[in-house]
């Protein structure tokens, strides 16, 4: 399974919601999956932190749009076959 964070954290904005993130990238990585992350490039972002935690870190640069916009279409497609899959296990139920 592969999940993309989009996630930011700034000296304006905090760090909370990237560090409640992590903590969610954790688990998700303990069982399995492939997890990233994508941050904008603020004054203050935890890129670091992340990339120290183990996690490949895509950086949003408006050249870089296109590339996110292809990651996005990835894992819609991802998503509608895990939907799939999991109508499947709750029929056999």
């Amino acid at each position: 399974m592969r999940v993309i964070f989009r996630v930011d954290a700034s000296l304006q904005m905090g760090t909370g919601h990237v560090m409640r993130c992590l903590t969610l990238a954790q688990v998700l990585k303990e069982n399995g999956a492939n997890v990233e992350f994508i941050c904008r490039n603020h004054k203050g972002n935890l890129t670091d932190k992340i990339r120290l935690n183990g996690f490949v870190v895509h950086g949003i640069l408006l050249k870089t749009l296109k590339k996110v916009k292809l990651l996005l279409q990835s894992m819609s497609k991802a998503l509608d076959q895990a939907m799939v899959w999991r109508q499947n296990i709750w029929k056999k139920f």
